[in-house]
Parts: C-alpha cells; structure tokens; sequence
C-alpha cells in the first residue's frame, strides 16, 4: 500500500520592520508536517542579521563587459547595442574596431550619469573579449599573443594601449611601439 503525501501550508510570522530594525534580527517562526513523519516537527527558527545591508553588484571591469555586451548583441543578430557605462578607454577601443571595419558608428548618449555608447553593428564580429591580465608586450613579442588569441595569423586585430594612444597590433607593430594588451576581437 502506498501512503499518499499530505503537507500542511506552511505557517510563517513575521515581526515589523521597525522592530526587526530596533533589534538587528529578524525571526521567522514555521510549523510543517512531513508525510514520513506525522508527528508535527518543532518550530525551526531563522535568524537574518543586518537585513538593512543589501549587496549591490559591483561592475569591475567596464571594458569586458562593453565586449561582452556587444558580443552577445552580434551572435543574436541584432542591428544596434547599448553599452552602460561609458567611458573613454571604452570609446578608444571603439575608434580601433569601428577603423579596422568591425562596428559600422558608435555615438555617446549623454543620461546625466555616467553616459551610454550606442553602436551600429556590420554582423562582421565572430568573438572579441578582454584579455586579463593586462600584459605588457614589447613590439617584436605580438606574434606570441597573436598565436594564443587570433584563429590565424592577420586574421583579426589584438587591440593594447601604447604611448601613441590606443592602436591595433598592426599600427603599433608599424610605428614599432609596445604597450599593454587590452582586448582582442576576429
């Protein structure tokens, strides 16, 4: 014979927030019954402490995300992405790929914050990221990155920042600059 499964609603109070405020704790009072066992179970009380602190997430790295962000709007097809938060670093890196063809235009949305960057996109990106960490590369090694994070050679652009600004590869392979590496994009 098989029982069948019966579980009583569960039963929950809750003291107010003033008092849970004036107390730092917050408890949470059940009663359940569990089918393997009929007899009520004891009351199981939960404490929250500090329920005024709420953990906000913390954008730390605005670049991969702008990447990611546009990525992602590529593999689904999209015409357009919206890039939050914008910054300068962020528009350079656009510059690069918008010169070697890779986004059509890109134009900042000034929202009183911190700005948006609206970007036009051509369907022509297979991947692009960040490249973590950031390594400082002289300009005769770009073919040791190029290997870890091109599919073939000249096919794609490893984007770093120099002296001379922000530059593809190929430009800072030709003004024979070095600098650190920021991102990659085929």
């Amino acid at each position: 014979m098989h029982r069948h499964r019966k579980v009583k609603s569960s039963v929950v109070e809750l003291i107010s927030v003033a008092d849970a405020a004036a107390s730092r704790v917050w408890y949470v009072n059940m009663e359940f019954t569990c089918a393997d066992s009929v007899s009520e179970r004891s009351h199981a009380r939960w404490v929250l402490t500090n329920i005024h602190e709420v953990s906000n997430m913390v954008l730390l790295d605005p670049l991969a995300d702008a990447l990611s962000t546009i990525k992602n709007a590529e593999s689904t097809g999209k015409p357009s992405c919206l890039i939050n938060p914008a910054s300068k670093l962020i528009g350079n890196v656009l510059k690069v790929m918008q010169d070697m063809e890779y986004i059509d235009n890109f134009e900042f949305i000034d929202d009183g914050k911190s700005g948006m960057i609206k970007i036009e996109l051509s369907g022509k990106i297979n991947k692009c990221g960040v490249i973590k960490p950031r390594s400082s590369v002289g300009h005769k090694n770009f073919e040791k990155w190029e290997k870890r994070y091109l599919p073939a050679r000249n096919f794609g652009a490893i984007i770093l920042t120099t002296p001379d600004g922000v530059l593809s590869h190929y430009d800072a392979r030709l003004k024979s600059v070095g600098g650190q590496l920021l991102a990659y994009v085929y």
